[in-house]
């Protein structure tokens, strides 16, 4: 790194509902299996950090478990973990299921976000998207 240049740090919290890619997001920008995978909903139960450091910059990255309508106490506590990743973060990127149109859950996940992460900047990532059709994965990008 040269002198004249400034090293840059921040948190992004990784973050949707169960199931939409946030631990294949982070595996994918770390080059290297960092968080488990399964089509089960609800692996990821705790928040799991990737690191990706440069000469220039440093990104500390924060799967997060999906963010869902909780049914017990081990549902409301992946919850409140998901939500304090986004509140310590500088960024949150907004994983959501491009596949299919916007659900009660992605409508949660939209709330969470405005009250818990109303001043993070939030970047929105459709995943899924050579699942659908063209014209429907448009309908689904203009619903989100």
């Amino acid at each position: 790194m040269e002198n004249d240049q400034e090293f840059k740090s921040g948190f992004v919290a990784i973050i949707g509902r169960p199931n939409v890619g946030k631990s294949t997001l982070l595996n994918q920008l770390m080059g290297q299996k960092i968080a488990a995978v399964s089509p089960r909903p609800q692996t990821t139960r705790r928040q799991q950090l990737g690191i990706l450091t440069t000469d220039e910059m440093q990104i500390i990255f924060t799967d997060t478990p999906g963010i869902h309508h909780a049914k017990h106490k081990l549902g409301n506590y992946m919850n409140e973990e998901a939500v304090i990743a986004l509140e310590d973060s500088d960024v949150a990127v907004f994983i959501v299921d491009g596949s299919v149109a916007p659900d009660s859950e992605d409508y949660l996940l939209a709330d969470v976000l405005r009250q818990a992460g109303g001043n993070v900047p939030t970047i929105v990532v459709m995943n899924k998207m050579d699942q659908v059709d063209s014209a429907k994965g448009e309908n689904f990008r203009e619903s989100y």
